[in-house]
């Protein structure tokens, strides 16, 4: 009996040192791609921090990760990251359904493609580079830094996307996808649906060269982190008109735009986080100043430039909500 009783217990001592193995297993042990992708954000669903590159229930399940978690990637085998988050290294699945890419690693994006650094930017930020999208697609309504980044390079060409009224604003919109169409069209793709895709990125990379222009994330772009639902990548918070549903919601977005426009001169209201007519009539006069048009909410790219010209005044960013 106390022989079985022994085997028992040395077959128990091996299964826990088994599941040690796989929880604590590491990436040497698999052979991790590099990727453009430097971060990404959790899907509204969840996702699973595994010890291996595949989906094996609770045998290889580090714990669960709840939705707009933010990791850091260090590669990519087989379809899943390999990523940093919260004090734990682990895989997760790299598929949109679980976790949609936030940013890429700008110097891979452009020496991959022979294309020299486009430099820094204000505040310790750095050029994005060309977007790596590994098969996401923007459409309609969309907002994200990838699509301001198509726009700003549309803008670019001097021929497509041109004059004022079409901002890069982050968001896309008719007026954008229509450029998107033309373009390609002129690149031998008559029936683009005018989507943001890889496609659309190459082509454009592709054609402008040199002539790309810097879009800048990091740094001080990091202080938008509360306008923004997964960081640089993401999509914008509605930073809207209290007067437009005739509310009186009172949200950090619109204590940050507050803060802004107090420091430059365009508001001289209370910080008080409501998006009222005071400051509706300010944040049309700062548009109309900086060449967008003149609308009661506030994109992603008049947030960014109501940035750049807070930190040129010598705004603290620690003081931005």
């Amino acid at each position: 009996m106390g022989h079985i009783q022994w085997r028992r217990g040395l077959c128990a001592l091996l299964c826990l040192l088994l599941v040690l193995s796989v929880r604590v297993a590491s990436a040497n042990a698999y052979e991790i791609q590099k990727t453009r992708v430097s971060a990404v954000i959790v899907m509204s669903q969840g996702a699973t921090l595994r010890s291996s590159p595949e989906n094996k229930g609770s045998q290889n399940k580090i714990k669960a990760l709840s939705a707009n978690t933010i990791m850091q990637v260090g590669g990519i085998v087989d379809g899943w990251y390999y990523v940093y988050v919260n004090g734990d290294y682990g895989f997760v699945n790299a598929s949109p359904e679980w976790t949609r890419i936030l940013a890429y690693w700008p110097e891979v994006a452009q020496r991959e493609r022979g294309m020299t650094s486009l430099g820094e930017g204000p505040g310790g930020s750095y050029d994005m580079g060309v977007p790596n999208l590994n098969g996401v697609r923007f459409g309609k309504d969309d907002t994200s830094m990838v699509v301001l980044w198509v726009q700003a390079q549309l803008k670019a060409t001097k021929k497509f996307y041109q004059g004022d009224e079409w901002d890069v604003t982050g968001t896309i919109g008719s007026h954008t996808m229509k450029e998107i169409a033309a373009f390609m069209e002129s690149r031998g793709y008559p029936y683009h649906s005018g989507e943001v895709n890889q496609m659309v990125i190459d082509n454009l990379a592709d054609s402008l060269g040199e002539d790309l222009v810097p879009v800048y994330i990091g740094g001080m772009y990091d202080y938008m982190d509360s306008l923004m639902s997964g960081g640089v990548g993401g999509t914008m918070f509605s930073i809207i008109s209290n007067t437009r549903y005739k509310t009186n919601a009172i949200t950090t977005g619109a204590r940050w735009v507050q803060t802004c426009l107090r420091k430059i001169g365009y508001y001289a209201g209370a910080v008080d986080g409501m998006y009222g007519q005071e400051l509706e009539d300010a944040v049309k006069r700062f548009q109309k100043d900086y060449g967008f048009e003149q609308r009661d909410f506030v994109s992603l790219g008049v947030a960014r430039t109501m940035l750049e010209v807070y930190f040129a005044a010598g705004g603290d960013l620690d003081a931005l909500p």
